[in-house]
């Protein structure tokens, strides 16, 4: 039993990969970029900190590594789908994976300064100072850009496309729409310091690395967001051939929601 559920998950694993490369070549080996980077920052941990700190600045890198990498995967699977030209196909693409990877390279460089928050603009009164805020400014202008082509994605979902699921479909609608949400809640963690303090350990019992804990964390909130965009998809695709399928990822889009706001509101309260 046991050989042939690995067996069935190897054969899986081996149609992702493929059909990954195929849809998407561009986004797929820039998602496993991402993902062999967030392996070499993890060996990085053991070595502690690159500059004299309390805290492991790896781990805010290691996280958007990874988000990052799914990010890509999905955009790369989903952009098929979309009745556009090869031209448009291309430039969104192109778009995304030049925006992503230079967040990625902003990120990197702000932790080994030592930051464990990208959105940081702490600085000793040195030149430095010149060099964290275009870091910063740099950072934000990425992030807005890349919002915007997620929300022209968005946009073009609700225009005739290629896929016959309607549960699958507004998998990938639901998923998009709480996605960009997310995206306004890290504008407001941007502008909201007092969440962000390096170091701050909020009481009660949580998570560890995923920045969750029994009073609520932002960030939680935002990344528990982000990744709707990969699990309505999923969830839409796999209730497709069910009865009443549509009325189903519905419902699960606003459980779904409903956690999403919960966890924000318990960070702000």
């Amino acid at each position: 039993m046991f050989g042939e559920n690995m067996r069935s998950f190897t054969l899986t694993m081996q149609y992702f990969i493929g059909e990954g490369k195929k849809r998407n070549p561009l986004l797929f080996y820039l998602a496993i970029l991402n993902f062999a980077l967030a392996i070499f920052l993890l060996s990085l941990i053991p070595l502690g900190s690159p500059v004299a700190s309390e805290t492991i600045p790896w781990i805010k890198p290691i996280k958007f590594a990874f988000s990052f990498g799914l990010y890509l995967l999905t955009i790369g699977w989903i952009l098929v789908y979309l009745k556009i030209s090869t031209k448009m196909f291309l430039a969104i693409s192109r778009l995304t994976a030049l925006l992503i990877f230079m967040e990625m390279l902003v990120i990197v460089l702000q932790s080994i300064q030592g930051k464990i928050y990208h959105f940081s603009i702490e600085q000793p009164l040195t030149l430095a100072i010149c060099y964290g805020m275009c870091l910063y400014l740099f950072s934000h202008l990425l992030i807005v850009a890349n919002t915007l082509i997620t929300s022209y994605i968005l946009y073009l979902f609700f225009q005739p496309t290629t896929l016959c699921s309607p549960a699958y479909l507004w998998g990938i609608r639901l998923g998009l729409v709480i996605f960009l949400l997310s995206c306004l809640e890290g504008g407001f963690i941007a502008f909201q310091d007092m969440y962000l303090r390096q170091g701050q350990v909020l009481s009660g019992w949580g998570l560890p690395f995923a920045d969750y804990t029994s009073r609520g964390y932002l960030t939680s909130s935002h990344f528990f967001g982000l990744h709707a965009l990969q699990a309505l998809p999923v969830i839409g695709y796999t209730l497709r051939n069910r009865l009443h399928s549509q009325q189903l990822i519905f419902s699960i889009g606003i459980i779904y929601f409903t956690i999403f706001g919960y966890l924000f509101g318990k960070a702000i309260n």
